[in-house]
């Protein structure tokens, strides 16, 4: 069986994550905090107008490649490489490292 985490509840934190991957004593009183996750793909420049003349419907590709992973982040701060993947209706995303990979296009 796959390991899903459900994030829609950002109050309350994972407690078996948190148990499986023991902090140091210095972050433990921190580990309650939520903050907040993102991936993003770099999509190609697009004038001013262009964006203007935007359209629903319209799709914009990017150059980043499907077999590539997607960089994870806190904030600012790289956490892990994802891979996309759908969960029922809803797309999740695959932990499948920790560190930065070079991705060449």
């Amino acid at each position: 069986m796959e390991s899903v985490v459900e994030t829609e509840n950002p109050s309350s934190p994972e407690l078996g994550a948190i148990e499986q991957n023991p902090a140091p004593e210095e972050w433990t009183s921190l580990a309650h905090l939520s903050v907040p996750l993102s991936v993003s793909i770099p999509l190609p420049h697009i004038s001013l107008g262009g964006l203007m003349a935007l359209a629903p419907g319209q799709i914009l590709v990017s150059h980043w490649p499907t077999n590539h992973d997607v960089p994870l982040s806190a904030g600012e701060v790289f956490v892990a490489m994802v891979d996309f993947e759908r969960v029922g209706d809803q797309l999740g995303v695959r932990l499948s490292g920790f560190q930065m990979k070079a991705q060449t296009t």
